[in-house]
């Protein structure tokens, strides 16, 4: 049944049915844990925010170790780290709002296939249109395969139905 449908379709608007094409990340989207996404840039901004308090400590130690002569260079170090720093913060920002992004594409997504977002994953949605998309795919393969064939078919019958004709022809002139 599916194939008929399929079949039907393709053979009347082929261009309809060229999922590979038009749904090309579908099998990584699959991949993809929103969760662990979640927990990597929580743990990330834990990190920031536990970085910072040293950067706060050593800007301390600093202060008090002014005329220190113990040959470290707390400016030289701390403008280091947090130059650093402010790196890793600029990461986890971009990190958070990928993150944000990704969670309401998702949900924008469900939302379209009447799936409740907290109900389903990116596995369970992405998925099913792999499957889906599989199948299509394997069904154009079965459609096209079938329409060759049937298109070499007539073409031997043409050649031997020309083939006769031009045998009576020549028969015919002598």
């Amino acid at each position: 049944v599916e194939q008929y449908f399929i079949c039907r379709l393709y053979n009347s608007v082929p261009e309809s049915l060229d999922l590979a094409h038009d749904l090309p990340s579908v099998t990584n989207s699959q991949k993809v844990s929103l969760d662990s996404f979640a927990t990597d840039v929580k743990n990330l901004k834990e990190g920031m925010d536990t970085t910072q308090e040293l950067l706060n400590d050593l800007e301390n130690k600093k202060e008090d170790k002014s005329n220190s002569e113990d040959g470290f260079d707390y400016d030289t170090r701390l403008a280091s780290l947090s130059k650093k720093h402010e790196e890793f913060e600029n990461m986890h920002n971009q990190s958070a709002e990928l993150l944000k992004e990704a969670t309401e594409e998702f949900q924008a997504l469900c939302a379209y296939f009447g799936e409740d977002p907290n109900d389903t994953s990116p596995q369970e949605i992405f998925g099913a249109l792999r499957d889906f998309t599989s199948r299509v795919t394997f069904c154009i393969d079965q459609v096209t395969s079938k329409a060759k064939r049937i298109a070499r078919r007539k073409s031997q019958i043409e050649w031997k139905r020309l083939s006769g004709t031009y045998s009576m022809l020549k028969n015919d002139k002598k």
